[in-house]
């Protein structure tokens, strides 16, 4: 898992909020199956920037996905933004 995922993962956990790490073929069918059978009602993503090449993991492709398949759950997307002054 790389190391930037692990940072968040502990940080998470320090907040004693649960993680859970799913693995599968797709990450938005094995996403929103765990969601539905724990009766998860929102899901927060990032969008991940535009970039030449992708990330496999949460690609925009894989956002759209997310949204497609959760049509009886709330998903939010939040971007990153750059801090004032900088572009």
């Amino acid at each position: 898992m790389p190391e930037a995922i692990e940072r968040h993962l502990n940080f998470a956990r320090n907040l004693r909020i649960e993680t859970r790490v799913l693995e599968g073929d797709r990450a938005a069918p094995a996403l929103i199956d765990f969601a539905r059978r724990n009766r998860v009602t929102q899901i927060f993503l990032a969008r991940p920037p535009q970039r030449r090449w992708r990330l496999p993991l949460l690609s925009r492709d894989t956002v759209q996905s997310i949204v497609n398949l959760a049509k009886d759950m709330q998903v939010v997307i939040v971007s990153d933004r750059a801090p004032a002054g900088r572009a």
